[in-house]
């Protein structure tokens, strides 16, 4: 808790002045079309949250609903409320930022409020390949340099109970400190972009747009679970694979990898459909024993591939587990998912 207990200083002094990237113009959100039933475009402003309210209204109770977020930033406040609001809608609201959009500070607060359940505990945040996404801390605009010392106090106050509200919100899988601190602490000309697999894998975001991807070998495989089993905080095992084609039969291939998690315990299958012009689609699961019930059989990736169709995000785990961590996002830019 130290690290964001610390930029709390920050966040307080937004709740007098808060910031945005480039021209300021008031947020306008309205209902969307195909892939966004509700967008919000420009700077975030108080009552922004009641606009997102009116076009919740208009969408069915229990309906999946995706927010599509294209913003500069804005007011912390006026973002919590937004945040406050999809919390406490009976509606599932995704949040996405599409294609060539950015959505920076405030709006990337908003952005880690999507979820994928009626709990409101597990994420469902999208950004397309091509856009931006990049959180930042709160700062005093320069060219003001005197400030009241009461009101910076009050300020103070206000910005710790801001702080815990965001903390206290949901599940930490929504807002993860780990996240939350680094972007707190970045100063008036920094951001922290979220620019690569490893920072989206880490903090459970769904990359989308991208081009068709295949797995280029066994070793991509190990890769995949290598990657997967660290960014849900475990261990992986040493690499022993081989840089050898993917014996596919009937499309589908299954690897089994052991040794990884704490004291090498747990065995990563792997599930490897070929869908032609589709791309390849992956699916990952942990188990102690290759017999436990909570492994699929070994057709169960091809099925849901044929049931989801087109929908995004595609079953399983995306193929871009399997490139390098430090791999950027829009070197994966171009496809229409």
């Amino acid at each position: 808790m130290s690290r964001l207990f610390t930029a709390a200083t920050a966040l307080a002094i937004a709740i007098l002045c808060s910031g945005s990237v480039g021209a300021v113009r008031a947020a306008t959100v309205t209902r969307g079309e195909q892939a966004c039933n509700i967008r919000l475009d420009g700077s975030i402003k108080q009552g922004d949250n009641a606009q997102v309210a009116d076009e919740l209204a208009k969408i069915q109770a229990g309906a999946h609903v995706v927010l599509c977020l294209n913003s500069p930033g804005g007011s912390y406040n006026a973002a919590l409320a937004v945040i406050e609001t999809l919390l406490g809608a009976d509606r599932i609201v995704a949040t996405m930022v599409p294609r060539g959009a950015n959505c920076y500070s405030a709006c990337a607060l908003i952005f880690l409020a999507g979820h994928s359940s009626p709990r409101k505990d597990e994420p469902d945040r999208r950004m397309d390949a091509s856009s931006t996404l990049a959180f930042h801390g709160p700062y005093i605009k320069p060219g003001e340099k005197e400030y009241d010392p009461v009101l910076v106090a009050r300020a103070y106050r206000e910005g710790m109970k801001a702080i815990g509200k965001l903390i206290g919100l949901s599940h930490e899988k929504l807002f993860p400190e780990s996240l939350l601190s680094i972007g707190m602490e970045k100063g008036p000309e920094e951001f922290f972009f979220i620019d690569t697999i490893d920072k989206a894998g880490k903090w459970n975001i769904t990359v989308t747009g991208t081009k068709v991807l295949r797995l280029a070998n066994q070793k991509s495989i190990f890769r995949a679970c290598a990657n997967n089993s660290i960014w849900i905080g475990s261990i992986a095992a040493h690499d022993n694979s081989r840089a050898i084609g993917i014996p596919f039969s009937n499309r589908k291939y299954r690897a089994a990898l052991p040794d990884f998690g704490d004291e090498a315990l747990w065995t990563c299958v792997a599930d490897v459909y070929d869908g032609g012009d589709k791309g390849h689609f992956l699916d990952i699961h942990f188990v102690t024993e290759l017999d436990s019930p909570d492994l699929p059989g070994p057709d169960e990736l091809e099925r849901k591939v044929r049931a989801a169709g087109n929908a995004v995000p595609a079953p399983g785990v995306p193929v871009w587990y399997s490139l390098d961590k430090a791999t950027k996002l829009k070197q994966l830019a171009g496809g229409t998912n």
